[in-house]
Parts: structure tokens; C-alpha cells; sequence
């Protein structure tokens, strides 16, 4: 079964027409064949009763010859009886088992196959005809039907019926096919409807009766207000998505971005328009693998560098109904700043690490004598603490700042996991105050 329908066009147009010529194909075939069987017994059974009335009619002029001997005249009897186009041979056989016998030497045109003339032939069977006067026999007349020339009559017959068939399946199918070429054509419209759709303008102009069957006409319909109510969606979606200070991209099964927000366009370098449509593993080549193998629920904090920039990427895969993945949406953040700050505090972090070691070292040799030497690199290493005490003092106020001022929400905890700090916008976020929050461990949280 599932050969068979790989076999069939992929067009509608084309299978309707293929259904069409298929039926009529059928019912013109059983059509013909009832008219080939009628018109051969037809033609038979006149074959049949013209051969026995001929033969009737040839029975008294040859008992006449036959009574006086006059082998001559029966014989122009018998070339008179082949003349007509029914019968290919005659005879007469006497008592005596002499035989007159004359045959025609023509062939009927058009030359019907060898098939059809054995089966006129054995349907056919050859007249005998006794010739008796007065109560004694003669002899008997024998006239052959001439089944080639019934065969070249049926087989004309058949040739203009089969020429008449073809000519009406192909008048037929021409007739059927342009109006369904112009009807069924109006499906074209879904196509530039589903481009359309995809760039965010999407609608079937209306098709008069005589365009279109009132069925596509419904269904042109339904699609518009589908249509009319995707793009009222996808504009109160574009405004939420143009509001977040992140970048937004959602993206569909085969991998291109149908949404993407303003920041989303900025960070790629390109208007939010443009990204429409295009495979983001091409706009984003460094999350080609994560993009490929998402995971069950996707994947978070994924940092690379793309020219200046340090970006920040999140994946979440959304499921439909049934639970199979129908897409997934990308978040991509701009943490330049952030990165460059800690990048600045593991620096200031290491050269504590080694003013705390050098001050160890040389506290270690507070016991022995001092020199010159000493004094100098201890009052060095203070004011390096000095400094170091007020640029991570600095540090601090900064990075309180950015924090206080951030619309993103922070939590930090310290080595024995529980929350250390709170920024003001995740308070604002969870509606939770820091007292509730402060002190808790992750499962509290």
C-alpha cells in the first residue's frame, strides 16, 4: 500500500486528474467492450441468416441444372452466389461424389488480425443445402461464409469506436483539466501565504465564486482570521520582547529565529528584521553545538567572546502538547563589564595572595637581625596593603553600585553556601526582603 501511494503524483491537480482519467478510462473500457460484444454477435447472427437465405434462394436454380445434367450452368450459379460479399467459396457435390467448386481471389480491405478472423471463423459454420426434385436426391449445395470479410467489417467497427474513445478521454480530460487547473491553482495562495506568515504580513486576498469553489473560499477565510490572530500575538509579543533589556530570539524546529527583539539585533550587529528566518547556528557559529544538542531542558551561562564583547547565552526548550520539542528560545546578555570586573578582581585577589605570602616571609625573619634591605621592603609592602586595602574598598563601592543599579537580580553565597548578599532588583523580583533571605542555604532559599 505504501508503494503503491509512492507512486502517485505529489500535486493535488494531478491526482484529481489521475483519479478523473482512471474512472473514465474504466467506464469508457466497459463501455466499448459491451459494444464490441454486441456489435460482433450482431454482425454474426446477420451473417448467419443472410448465408441461410442465400443458400435457399441458390437451392432451386441449381436443381433445375442438377435434374438435366448441366454441370455448366451450376457452375455459373455457384460464380454468381460468391459474387455476393458473404460468402468465399461454393459447391456442389453429386451423388456420384463429382464436385463443382469456385472460389473468389480478393481480400477485403482493411486486413483484420489472424485472432479476429479464427474466431468469426469458428462461430461461423458452412451451409449445406440437399438438392432434392421429386422425391430423388441430387446432390448437395455447400456454401462457405466469407469470415474474413465479417472479421474486416468488425474490425473497421472496432477501429473507429477505439478512435472515438481516445478522442473523447482526451477531450475529456482537457475539458476537466483547465477549470481544475484554475480552481485547484488558487492553492498556490497558501504557499505565498506561509512566506508571508513567516515575515509577519500575511493575508489571502479574497476569490470570487468563479474562482474558486466556495470551499476554498471558507478556507481562505479561516486562514486569514488565523492569521489576523497569529500577528496580533506576535505584536504583543514583539512589544514584551522589546521591552526585556536582554536579548530574545525564539526559534522554531529547524533552527531559524521567527521572534527576535531590538537588543537581539543590536548585539548581533544587524536590525531585528533581518534575523527573521535565518539559521542561528549561522548568526551565532559559537553555539552551533549547543544549539544542535540542547538537552532535555536546555542549557544556561554559556560565555563566549565575539569581537569586544563578552556575550553570556541561555537556552530553554519549549515543548508542545504532546511533549515533543517545537522549539527552543535564546537568551543572549552583554556582560563585557561584568566580565572585565572580574577579570579586575582576580587580579586584585592573586597580587593580595602575594603581598599576604611576602608579608608572611618577612615576618617569618622578624626574629633575625634587620638590615637596611628589610626596613625598606616592609615599609614597600605596607603601602602596597595600604593601596591594595583602599582599591578593593574602591572595588566594593563599585561593584554595590552596579549591583544596586542592575534590573537583573543577584544572589551571592559564601563558601559554606548560604546567601551572602541580595541586590535591591532581585528583592524586587521575588517580593522577598533580605532579612528572609539572608543566612538561608540553597534548599531554604
Amino acid at each position: 500500500m505504501l508503494r503503491l501511494a509512492s507512486l502517485l503524483p505529489r500535486s493535488l491537480l494531478s491526482r484529481v486528474m489521475l483519479l478523473y482519467v482512471a474512472a473514465l478510462v474504466l467506464l469508457v473500457s466497459l463501455g466499448f467492450g459491451a459494444f464490441l460484444t454486441y456489435e460482433i454477435r450482431s454482425t454474426l447472427d446477420d451473417a448467419e441468416v443472410g448465408s441461410q437465405a442465400m443458400s435457399a434462394l441458390l437451392a432451386p436454380a441449381v436443381s433445375e441444372s442438377a435434374v438435366i445434367g448441366d454441370y455448366d450452368t451450376i457452375k455459373r450459379t455457384l460464380d454468381r452466389a460468391i459474387a455476393h460479399p458473404l460468402f468465399e467459396r461454393a459447391a456442389f457435390i453429386d451423388l456420384k461424389g463429382s464436385r463443382i467448386e469456385v472460389a473468389r481471389q480478393d481480400h477485403p480491405t482493411p486486413t483484420p488480425p489472424q485472432w479476429l478472423v479464427d474466431r468469426v471463423n469458428a462461430e461461423l459454420d458452412t451451409i449445406n443445402t440437399p438438392i432434392v426434385v421429386g422425391g430423388r436426391d441430387y446432390g448437395i449445395t455447400r456454401l462457405h461464409v466469407w469470415g474474413e470479410r465479417i472479421a474486416a467489417d468488425i474490425w473497421s467497427v472496432m477501429r473507429l469506436g477505439l478512435g472515438l474513445a481516445l478522442f473523447g478521454l482526451m477531450a475529456g480530460a482537457a475539458l476537466v483539466w483547465w477549470p481544475l487547473r484554475q480552481w485547484l491553482g488558487q492553492l498556490a495562495r497558501i504557499q505565498t501565504f506561509s512566506a508571508q506568515l513567516s515575515q509577519g504580513d500575511a493575508l489571502i486576498q479574497p476569490v470570487s465564486s468563479g474562482e474558486a469553489p466556495l470551499e476554498f473560499q471558507r478556507t481562505f477565510e479561516v486562514f486569514n482570521q488565523v492569521a489576523a490572530s497569529l500577528q496580533a500575538k506576535r505584536a504583543q509579543a514583539a512589544v514584551t520582547l522589546a521591552s526585556i533589556a536582554e536579548g530574545v530570539a525564539a526559534v522554531n524546529r529547524s533552527g531559524e529565529v521567527v521572534l527576535a527583539n531590538p537588543v537581539l539585533g543590536e548585539l548581533l550587529q544587524q536590525p531585528s528584521q533581518a534575523l527573521l528566518g535565518q539559521p542561528v547556528a549561522a548568526l551565532l557559529p559559537e553555539l552551533a553545538d549547543g544549539l544542535q544538542n540542547p538537552g532535555e531542558d536546555g542549557w544556561h551561562g554559556r560565555r563566549f567572546e565575539r569581537g569586544e564583547q563578552v556575550l553570556e547565552a541561555s537556552l530553554t526548550v519549549v515543548r508542545g502538547e504532546q511533549g515533543e520539542a517545537a522549539g527552543v528560545v535564546l537568551v543572549l546578555r552583554d556582560i563585557s563589564s561584568q566580565q572585565a570586573l572580574e577579570d579586575q578582581l582576580r587580579s586584585e585577589l592573586s597580587a593580595r595572595a602575594h603581598a599576604m605570602q611576602t608579608m608572611s616571609e618577612l615576618l617569618g625573619s622578624a626574629g633575625a637581625p634587620a638590615d637596611a634591605r628589610q626596613v625598606n621592603a616592609v615599609e614597600a609592602l605596607s603601602r602596597q596593603v595600604g593601596d591594595l586595602v583602599v582599591r578593593l574598598r574602591q572595588q566594593a563601592d563599585q561593584l554595590r553600585a552596579i549591583f544596586n543599579l542592575s534590573p537583573d537580580g543577584f544572589i551571592s553565597f559564601d563558601a559554606e553556601r548560604r546567601v551572602q548578599y541580595v541586590s535591591p532588583a532581585c528583592a524586587l523580583l521575588t517580593a522577598l526582603g533580605d532579612r528572609q533571605v539572608l543566612g538561608q542555604d540553597e534548599a531554604g532559599l
